[in-house]
């Protein structure tokens, strides 16, 4: 069994080219508002959504990437697109990571761990 994160959006258009910054690329058009995504080892699915609160609660779910190139590197290529980081990059106990937030405010994580 895979897991296949769905995430809901407000944007389409504007969630799809956000999520392609991070290296995924669509996998199947628009279905009933909804786009499926692939990087090396996951799909996710973006589903449009018009009924998302304004604010949401701690999450019980964070969705982590691992990085595909040097945390850095990655970092200053998000930032020159445009995007903000919630949180540069740290020094965590298993290697690096930075936290962003898509274009509807869902925090994601990236991590690069560290070479044994």
């Amino acid at each position: 069994m895979k897991a296949r994160p769905l995430v809901y959006v407000s944007d389409l258009d504007e969630s799809v080219e956000f999520y392609s910054l991070l290296g995924l690329v669509i996998v199947s058009g628009r279905k009933r508002n909804i786009v499926e995504l692939r990087g090396e080892d996951i799909t996710i699915a973006l589903h449009r959504s018009r009924d998302l609160p304004a604010t949401t609660p701690k999450p019980r779910v964070l969705l982590t990437f691992e990085a595909d190139r040097p945390i850095r590197e990655l970092a200053e290529s998000l930032q020159h697109a445009g995007v903000d980081l919630e949180r540069d990059v740290t020094d965590e106990a298993y290697g690096y990571s930075i936290a962003l937030r898509d274009p509807d405010g869902l925090l994601i994580q990236i991590n690069q761990h560290e070479l044994p």
